[in-house]
């Protein structure tokens, strides 16, 4: 009987280690996190109006009308060519293809010239090349000058040191070592030097005389008379 007992009691305390090393060895469960994940909203950045290009913006007045003097809407366009003619309200062109283009002037024309204070369109001279800026028409259809600008050239070559052959009615012509002549526009301005000096047919003098970016005539800054043996010539 009490071995029988005994038998009993092992077989419980087995039974019961059994159970609590499998229960030992059961894996813990894991716990997720029942909150989801927040999506980002791109940002929308605000849309910017273009900027206007001060080429294609209107030269109309306050109340949207053009003022009157041909400068109306539309681009601004250039012109450059050689001045063939004008007159009091327009200039007229050579193009580069030879075609020929009148634009019209007004009160509002800029007249543009490197070097000329205060230039006028009567400042230009035929055969000078220029760049003409226009906008809108007028009632014959001509574009509309904004501006004209005068575009310096190379300087002609002009002798500035020569003999004088002719003298007088507001002009010097002098005559260098190789035989050609230039001649000068003389005015009220123009100095003769050293003092006292007398500008007479063949002597010899220096002509200081400016370039002249509007084209046209030279003007004679300066007349200096040489005396004997200062005959030198220089370009």
């Amino acid at each position: 009987m009490k071995k029988s007992y005994l038998f009993v009691c092992i077989f419980v305390a087995i039974l019961l280690m059994l159970t609590t090393v499998q229960v030992l060895a059961a894996p813990l469960p894991v716990r997720t996190s029942s909150v989801s994940p927040v999506k980002k909203t791109p940002q929308v950045k605000p849309q910017t109006q273009p900027e206007q290009n001060s080429d294609e913006t209107s030269d109309d007045g306050p109340n949207g009308k053009a003022n009157g003097q041909g400068h109306g809407k539309g681009k601004v366009q250039h012109y450059q060519g050689t001045v063939s003619g004008k007159s009091a309200s327009s200039i007229t062109l050579t193009l580069a293809d030879g075609s020929s283009k009148t634009i019209s002037v007004n009160s509002e024309t800029k007249i543009k010239i490197p070097g000329v204070k205060d230039a006028t369109l009567d400042t230009i001279q035929t055969g000078s090349r220029v760049n003409v800026q226009v906008r809108g028409a007028d009632a014959q259809g001509n574009p509309v000058a904004r501006m004209v600008m005068a575009i310096p050239g190379k300087p002609a070559k002009a002798h500035h040191v020569g003999t004088v052959t002719a003298y007088g009615n507001g002009s010097i012509t002098i005559q260098g070592k190789d035989g050609t002549t230039t001649t000068y526009t003389v005015n009220a301005d123009t100095k003769i030097l050293p003092k006292g000096a007398t500008v007479a047919q063949g002597a010899t003098v220096t002509i200081i005389a400016p370039r002249n970016p509007a084209g046209g005539a030279l003007v004679a800054k300066g007349i200096v008379v040489h005396g004997s043996g200062e005959d030198s010539e220089s370009d």
